[in-house]
């Protein structure tokens, strides 16, 4: 399974980035402020762990679906991101609409957040995108457990059984 999902990022944490950029490019953070920022996983900061992570969980999901015989118009991206790639709003939009693609396999979900597209990524919109794939595999999970009450020489599918009758 991909790494957890990262849903509640805050001004609070944006604005840390902010005071650590500042503090660095000043020279005067300290070595703890310097490992945090370097460390690549602040919550207030789009960066490359993020977009793996969605990466992973778009693929993580789409081979979940497709197990279950469903297929969603996803498109990962094949090479890991780096700390030197800066992502393009065709990326973010390509997220964005591959996001949306796997929720189309359902109906409605009751607790889907709106996917914004505009030319920014801020920290409610990138909460909003990893809420959704949380979402979607929790309802995957309630699919399977819901098909796995129906199999065959069960209760309910034998002859005489239930919905047999």
């Amino acid at each position: 399974m991909p790494d957890k999902l990262i849903y509640d990022r805050t001004a609070a944490d944006v604005a840390r980035v902010n005071e650590l950029m500042r503090k660095v490019r000043a020279g005067s953070a300290t070595d703890a402020e310097r490992a945090e920022w370097l460390g690549g996983r602040m919550k207030g900061a789009w960066n490359a762990s993020d977009l793996n992570r969605i990466n992973d969980w778009l693929a993580y999901l789409t081979d979940f679906l497709e197990a279950q015989g469903y297929s969603a118009a996803v498109f990962l991206r094949h090479t890991p991101w780096t700390k030197a790639d800066f992502p393009t709003r065709n990326d973010i939009d390509r997220i964005r609409r591959s996001v949306e693609a796997l929720q189309n396999c359902f109906f409605a979900l009751p607790d889907w957040r709106e996917i914004v597209y505009n030319g920014t990524m801020n920290f409610d919109q990138a909460n909003v995108l990893e809420w959704d794939l949380g979402r979607i595999e929790i309802w995957l999970q309630e699919l399977v457990k819901a098909a796995n009450i129906r199999q065959a020489n069960t209760l309910f599918m034998q002859a005489g059984g239930v919905f047999n009758a």
